[in-house]
């Protein structure tokens, strides 16, 4: 009858999808907050403060932190564009899901299930694609937050073609699946 209609149009592919959508930004923004948060939002005395220990960092690296979070002479652009990045996660993710609860309202209203409209059923998948992109790019902005805050979480492991743990490998490993989503 109708209630079983509903089941199955309510338990189809896109539930699972967005489950797990929503589990992998919540992790992200997660992993967001406790990075940020112990770097003071990238304040450039917290940052300089967390290489303290390193030894054997480039000569660039200091300018490079310089320009990006607008420490002396840079602007920080780089620095606030990347802290407001999650509002665009999450906005993707709003409009998302709202576009995919207008398809599935549709396919009800015509009745007959997802299978027997299958216009529909292609553009939810598509629908969902901006949100994937956008946690890819999101995901690579805190790798590079990783990079900037010499975070060690998940790189600990990290050694260099000498065997060193050093920030060096950690940069190379970062920048290699920064890489991988795009």
């Amino acid at each position: 009858g109708p209630l079983m209609r509903l089941m199955l149009l309510v338990f189809h592919y896109y539930t699972p999808l967005y489950l797990v959508l929503g589990w992998l930004t919540l992790t992200e923004l997660r992993d967001w907050h406790s990075l940020l948060a112990r770097t003071h939002w990238l304040e450039p005395a917290a940052l300089r403060a967390k290489f303290d220990d390193e030894t054997d960092l480039p000569s660039w690296w200091g300018n490079e932190l310089q320009y990006t979070v607008g420490d002396k002479s840079g602007s920080g652009c780089l620095r606030y564009l990347s802290l407001v990045s999650p509002i665009f996660v999450v906005v993707t993710w709003l409009v998302t899901f709202c576009n995919t609860l207008r398809h599935v309202y549709m396919v009800h209203c015509k009745r007959g299930g997802v299978n027997s409209h299958p216009g529909h059923d292609s553009a939810i998948l598509i629908i969902a694609l901006p949100l994937i992109y956008s946690l890819m790019a999101f995901n690579s902005v805190n790798r590079m937050w990783m990079i900037c805050a010499n975070s060690k979480d998940g790189l600990g492991d990290m050694v260099d073609f000498s065997g060193q743990h050093n920030w060096i490998a950690r940069l190379v490993v970062c920048q290699l699946m920064y890489k991988t989503n795009f």
